[in-house]
C-alpha cells in the first residue's frame, strides 16, 4: 500500500490563500462565531464551515490528483489532528474524495517519530512525506521521502511529478 503522510497548514493551504481570503475568515469570525470561545462551540456544522475555509480547494485537487496517480491512503501528520472535531473535518475531506485511513500518534511536533512507529507498527514499506516544514526527527530517510512544500505557497502542480517519481 503507498501512504502519504499529509500535513494540512503549508500544504492543503498557504500563506498566499490566506491573505487572499483574510476578510472572509474574519467576516465568518465576526458573523457566525461572534467571538465565542472556540472550544464551547457545539455546533458542529459551524465548526466544519470555520475549518474548511481554511482549507484551498485547489490544493486538495493536487492532492487527489497525486493520489489517483500512485493509488495511495492518506494517513494525517498535521496537529489538527488535535482538534476536538478533526474526525468531522476528516469526513468532510474524505467526501471531498481524499482516502484518509488514519493519523499518526504523536503531538504533531515530533512528526518524525510518529511517522517511523506508524511505518514500523503497520509495515509500511512506500510512502512520502507531504510537509512544509522539516522537523528535528526527521532523519535522512524521512527526508529523502519528503516533498517539502513552501508555506507561502502550499501544494503545486509540480509536486505531482515529484510524489509520482518518490513511489517508482
Amino acid at each position: 500500500m503507498n501512504i502519504i503522510f499529509l500535513d494540512i497548514d503549508g500544504v492543503l493551504n498557504s500563506g498566499k490563500f490566506y491573505k487572499e481570503t483574510s476578510q472572509k475568515r474574519i467576516k465568518f469570525d465576526k458573523e457566525k462565531m461572534k467571538n465565542q470561545n472556540f472550544y464551547n462551540v457545539d455546533d458542529f456544522d459551524l465548526l466544519i464551515e470555520w475549518a474548511m475555509i481554511r482549507i484551498d480547494f485547489n490544493k486538495i485537487e493536487i492532492l487527489k490528483e497525486i493520489i489517483n496517480k500512485t493509488n495511495s491512503k492518506v494517513v494525517i501528520i498535521s496537529t489538527w489532528k488535535k482538534l476536538y472535531f478533526f474526525d468531522l473535518v476528516v469526513c468532510k475531506l474524505r467526501e471531498l474524495g481524499i482516502p484518509i485511513i488514519e493519523v499518526t500518534k504523536d503531538n504533531g511536533y515530533d512528526r518524525g517519530s510518529g511517522i517511523k512507529e506508524y511505518i514500523n507498527n503497520k509495515n509500511i514499506q512506500n510512502y512520502i512525506i507531504i510537509d512544509d516544514e522539516i522537523f528535528d526527527d526527521y532523519d535522512d530517510v524521512l527526508q529523502e521521502r519528503l516533498i517539502k512544500t513552501d508555506f507561502m505557497e502550499g501544494l503545486m502542480i509540480e509536486h505531482i511529478d515529484i510524489a509520482t517519481q518518490k513511489f517508482n
